[in-house]
């Protein structure tokens, strides 16, 4: 699905993401959100990594539906579920559960997309202590995070970087 609307994240670096992630948490703990699914990739290397439940939030109706289809393809109904919205009305509306979560997000380069979802997790306090966020985005691109999202580590890999944010609870700051 490479072309106008996505811009899938590379074999090598999604290792890498998960490696990272794997050496740290318990991925089957997680409920995992790739908030632009696009092709996929990242929320499906989360499921093999073995991520018990994983939401697809896509935009692109076309990105949607072949997802989708890989998704039933795969028979992966009962661990997957995908939803053609907006990340950021996603999250102001999405009722979450008591597990942590896993954000997946690898927004259009050159939009402000990534901030505009960290702004919105961080307005919603409902049940997100102890999430992790992993962003993709561009090596030079100026991110600001609210004080309780700790950076625990940044990995660049040429125009990429990657960061690796933990929500953690306000209450914590004191």
């Amino acid at each position: 699905m490479k072309g106008l609307t996505t811009r899938p994240t590379l074999e090598k670096t999604r290792e890498t993401i998960f490696n990272i992630l794997q050496s740290r948490f318990k991925l089957e703990l997680y409920e995992v959100f790739d908030l632009f699914a696009g092709s996929g990739a990242l929320g499906l290397e989360a499921y093999s990594r073995g991520a018990s439940r994983v939401f697809f939030i896509e935009t692109d109706r076309r990105c949607y539906k072949n997802l989708k289809s890989n998704i039933e393809t795969l028979s992966l109904t009962n661990y997957c579920s995908i939803f053609l919205n907006d990340a950021t009305e996603w999250i102001r509306s999405h009722q979450w559960s008591s597990k942590p979560k896993l954000f997946l997000l690898d927004p259009p380069y050159k939009s402000d997309l990534a901030q505009k979802v960290i702004h919105t997790l961080s307005q919603r306090e409902q049940n997100l202590d102890r999430s992790i966020i992993v962003l993709e985005t561009e090596k030079e691109k100026q991110m600001l995070y609210p004080q309780h999202f700790q950076l625990i580590k940044q990995k660049i890999f040429g125009k990429t970087r990657i960061d690796f944010i933990e929500i953690l609870s306000k209450s914590d700051l004191w």
